[in-house]
């Protein structure tokens, strides 16, 4: 279940990526905080420690990139950040998550 949990959080993560290299950062925020839901309810459940911490770890990730895509949203159009660096922050999570 762990498993199955962690890829449908980096398939959220992936879309979130995709998202914010379009500039939707409402639609990132919202897969973000899938990715992150997700996580976090499956380390609840990890059978293992080591599991347990991977998966807390993930979550702490998807919460970061949230965040700073929470404050690009909000910042005046002419003020908004090159979202590059966080997608591919994001984008090497969901990866790293699919066991690359």
């Amino acid at each position: 279940q762990t498993i199955v949990t962690t890829q449908e959080a980096s398939r959220a993560a992936l879309a979130a990526a995709d998202n914010l290299n379009k500039g939707s950062y409402e639609s990132a925020e919202k897969d973000l905080a899938i990715a992150e839901t997700k996580l976090r309810a499956s380390a609840v459940t990890a059978s293992s420690v080591a599991d347990k911490q991977r998966i807390i770890v993930a979550a702490g990730k998807m919460a970061d990139a949230r965040q700073r895509t929470k404050a690009a949203a909000a910042a005046p159009p002419a003020a908004k950040p090159a979202m590059r660096a966080p997608a591919l922050d994001v984008n090497a999570a969901a990866v790293h998550m699919s066991g690359f």
